[in-house]
């Protein structure tokens, strides 16, 4: 099923936490024209950020930010999951 979110256009946005700037989809707790980069999502969540937390402060990740169709193929990947980005989540659920 998809939703009027996913289907909502890629935008360019400055990261909420870097001020670095990124694509992704604008998620209605951040400000307008503000997201969350790739490389500060993986910061965040080496501090153990929930995924609960990411979610009510940055959105869905592979919709809001870490993008699947921008992000790099797995750079940590080598028959191990390295479980901070969306191409091992992706590879997890399959």
């Amino acid at each position: 099923m998809t939703t009027k979110t996913e289907t909502q256009a890629l935008e360019s946005l400055m990261c909420a936490v870097c001020s670095g700037q990124t694509i992704g989809r604008q998620w209605y707790n951040q400000d307008t024209g503000f997201g969350l980069c790739e490389q500060s999502a993986i910061w965040l969540r080496s501090k153990n950020e929930t995924a609960d937390d990411m979610i009510r402060r940055y959105g869905v990740a592979g919709i809001h930010y870490d993008i699947w169709e921008t992000s790099p193929a797995c750079p940590h990947y080598a028959g191990t999951y390295c479980g901070y980005c969306h191409q091992c989540e992706r590879e997890v659920e399959n």
